[in-house]
């Protein structure tokens, strides 16, 4: 939670408070990153999934057109799928270990960070603020789902 949401929200403040053009700045974009599992349902990654859910809450609200509109400052987010990183690396809550064993041999089909990369820049030159933006299984670009 410290790292994924805290961290996300009390960054995006600091930047959102120093771009706004109604304080004089400039305008600008705030880019965050959650994934798949902020708006998916399943059993499984808990308080991972609760941390995604908040970015993805976060980026809407204050990525509302209302808050674009009075501060020039959009903000929107990226859910990446499964990518070959070092966070698939780590440990399995007990309680799921076989659940999660079989979705990752079964269900998924990793993608590589530079796939997730292209996709961000992509996104970048058309996302409408409080947009958020899904990557997964190798698929082309597409909205993330209204939770």
């Amino acid at each position: 939670m410290d790292i994924n949401c805290i961290a996300l929200v009390e960054w995006s403040m600091k930047f959102w408070e120093y771009m706004r053009i109604d304080k004089g700045g400039r305008g600008g974009t705030i880019y965050n990153i959650a994934s798949l599992y902020g708006y998916q349902y399943n059993p499984w990654a808990v308080f991972y999934k609760t941390s995604k859910h908040a970015v993805i809450g976060f980026t809407r609200s204050l990525g509302h057109p209302y808050n674009y509109n009075r501060s020039g400052v959009r903000v929107i987010a990226m859910c990446p799928g499964f990518t070959d990183t070092a966070i698939l690396a780590g440990n399995t809550w007990d309680w799921h270990k076989e659940g999660v064993e079989n979705v990752m041999k079964n269900e998924v089909i990793m993608q590589t960070p530079e796939t997730i990369g292209k996709a961000v820049v992509e996104i970048f030159g058309f996302a409408e603020t409080g947009s958020v933006w899904v990557k997964e299984n190798n698929e082309p670009i597409k909205l993330a789902p209204m939770c």
